[in-house]
């Protein structure tokens, strides 16, 4: 998400104005906002915005109310953030309860939402990047749940796993992508990591993954997005970038690397992963999906490559559940509206993340009350 210089200088301004008191910083979201403008349209849309900032407006005393892009506000409130979270939490149970009427094509629809809330204290203007930066973050966590999630207390690093909330992120490029351009999406992931690691020692890992970070900054400043996943591997988001461009970028750089003789980089290799929205994906969830099974399709074949996702080939294991399983996926299904493929898919997706990989991503545990926020482009 990209906060205007305008609303930043507002927001500096309100910290120094209010430097005895703690300031909290607030990012939140209607849930499935992109979906409900597919089905019923941006004046529609403005309604439920409007009727979010509404409630805001009355049930808090905000210093700023200023609507972002997917259906989002950033609010900063002049009290402490454990304070914020209770009033909050009555915000988001208020909206919770409350039902917008409209009339569709003559018929009367009756529309309830949720929203998500991110939240973190700002304690000066000079801290604001930090905060700003933690607020995306909690948002990114809480997106989809229709809770509020404070920041922790520990200070915020761009080494920190999942620093850039990667679904936010996401979602926004696809929001903001012209019809049928596409968005691509890379992911690098350094070979044996917990080898070398173990090899030279955490210090000279550090030295390796920021040697890394710059090239990847320096290749994709003006053309994309990186994302620090988690510590060995970066997500690239790049808008209007086909997914056979993206691949040759892709191949410039792992060949950098390879081609390294001395410093952090020598002897290291990478594995890498391609997809692109609309070609092998509908939304971001499938995206990212997509794009971890090209990574891993690099790292089976030995890795040092470049894969791009390929159409799925699916294989019937119906005779591996429980009758009892497949009769609460059935309900699932028909409760998040999304196929039972697709939710096999998903936790089959989390589960090789915790044993293979080590560690959860953010988008490979979704909450199963919720479908995550991103969805196909509108326009």
């Amino acid at each position: 998400m990209i906060f205007n210089h305008s609303m930043i200088s507002d927001l500096k301004a309100a910290a120094t104005a209010h430097s005895e008191h703690t300031i909290t910083l607030v990012l939140l979201g209607v849930d499935e906002f992109d979906a409900f403008l597919r089905e019923y349209g941006y004046p529609l849309g403005d309604q439920v915005l409007k009727h979010v900032e509404s409630v805001c407006s009355e049930e808090l005393d905000p210093l700023l109310l200023e609507p972002q892009s997917g259906g989002c506000f950033l609010v900063a409130l002049p009290e402490e953030d454990s304070v914020a979270q209770i009033d909050l939490e009555r915000v988001c149970h208020r909206i919770a309860g409350s039902r917008l009427r409209f009339t569709v094509d003559g018929q009367q629809i009756a529309h309830s939402m949720t929203i998500s809330v991110g939240l973190s204290p700002l304690s000066s203007p000079q801290d604001l990047q930090s905060a700003l930066n933690q607020v995306l973050w909690t948002y990114g966590e809480a997106s989809g749940t229709g809770n509020v999630i404070r920041a922790s207390k520990a200070p915020f690093s761009p080494s920190t796993p999942h620093s850039l909330s990667t679904k936010a992120t996401l979602r926004e490029a696809l929001l903001a992508a012209p019809p049928d351009s596409p968005v691509s999406v890379i992911q690098f992931d350094i070979d044996d990591f917990s080898k070398v690691m173990e090899a030279t020692g955490r210090e000279q890992t550090d030295i390796l993954l920021n040697h890394v970070g710059k090239i990847l900054r320096d290749a994709f400043a003006e053309s994309g997005t990186i994302c620090d996943r988690r510590s060995d591997e970066f997500l690239v988001i790049l808008p209007g970038i086909r997914a056979e461009d993206a691949a040759f970028e892709a191949e410039i750089i792992r060949r950098a690397v390879a081609d390294s003789v001395e410093g952090a980089l020598h002897g290291i290799s990478l594995s890498i992963g391609v997809a692109a929205y609309p070609l092998n994906a509908v939304d971001g969830r499938s995206l990212l999906r997509k794009v971890r099974e090209a990574r891993y399709a690099s790292r089976m074949a030995g890795g040092a490559r470049v894969s791009v996702a390929e159409a799925d080939q699916m294989v019937t294991k119906t005779s591996h559940f429980s009758k009892i399983q497949l009769k609460r996926l059935g309900s699932l299904a028909k409760r998040l509206e999304r196929s039972e493929a697709d939710l096999l898919r998903e936790g089959l997706d989390a589960m090789l993340e915790v044993y293979d990989d080590g560690a959860p991503s953010s988008d490979a545990i979704v909450p199963d009350d919720q479908p995550e926020g991103i969805h196909s482009n509108i326009r």
